[in-house]
C-alpha cells in the first residue's frame, strides 16, 4: 500500500507546484509592474498604481542571497494602496552584475531615493534594513517612514 501512498503525494504535490506557478504570475488588478533601472546601473521593478496621482512613494530593498523579485507581493500591495513603489536589486545579488559592498550599496540606495523621491515609506529586510538605515543615519535619504524586519546594530 506504501507505493501506492506515494504516488498519491507525489501528484498533490504536482498539482500544488502547478498551481502556485500559475498564481505567481496573476498581477492584482489596477497594478502595472516594469522592469526599470535605477542610479545608472541598478535593476529594480517598479509598482505602479493606475488611479490617478499624486502618489506617494515606497522603496523596498531585499535581504542576503535574495532578489528584487522577493518582494513582489510587498511591491504589489503598496501600488494597490495607492504608493508607488521600487522594488530594488542589491550589488551580486539577482540580476546585477556589480560587486556587493555594503558602503557601495548604501550610496547606492541613496542616490535611488534623490532619483525617485522624495521617499515616503522604506522597507528593508536584513541587509536590504541594514544599508537603508545607515542611508538615513547617514542623511542621503530622507524617508519619511523607516521600517526594516530582521535587522540590528551588529548586522553589518
Amino acid at each position: 500500500m506504501r507505493p501506492r501512498r506515494n504516488w498519491f503525494i507525489a501528484g498533490v504535490a504536482a498539482v500544488c507546484l502547478v498551481t502556485a506557478v500559475a498564481l505567481s504570475h496573476l498581477i492584482e488588478p489596477g497594478v502595472r509592474v516594469q522592469k526599470v533601472t535605477l542610479a545608472g546601473d541598478t535593476p529594480a521593478l517598479k509598482f505602479i498604481p493606475t488611479g490617478v496621482g499624486p502618489h506617494p512613494v515606497a522603496l523596498l530593498a531585499h535581504g542576503f542571497a535574495s532578489s528584487k523579485e522577493a518582494l513582489f507581493r510587498y511591491g504589489e500591495a503598496l501600488a494597490v494602496a495607492g504608493f508607488i513603489c521600487y522594488s530594488v536589486g542589491h550589488p551580486e545579488h539577482g540580476a546585477s552584475s556589480r560587486k556587493y559592498a555594503f558602503m557601495d550599496a548604501v550610496q547606492t540606495l541613496e542616490a535611488i531615493a534623490r532619483e525617485v523621491g522624495p521617499v515616503d515609506v522604506f522597507a528593508g529586510h536584513s541587509m536590504g534594513g541594514a544599508t537603508g538605515g545607515e542611508a538615513v543615519r547617514e542623511g542621503g535619504d530622507e524617508t519619511r517612514a523607516f521600517h526594516c524586519h530582521w535587522f540590528h546594530a551588529g548586522s553589518r
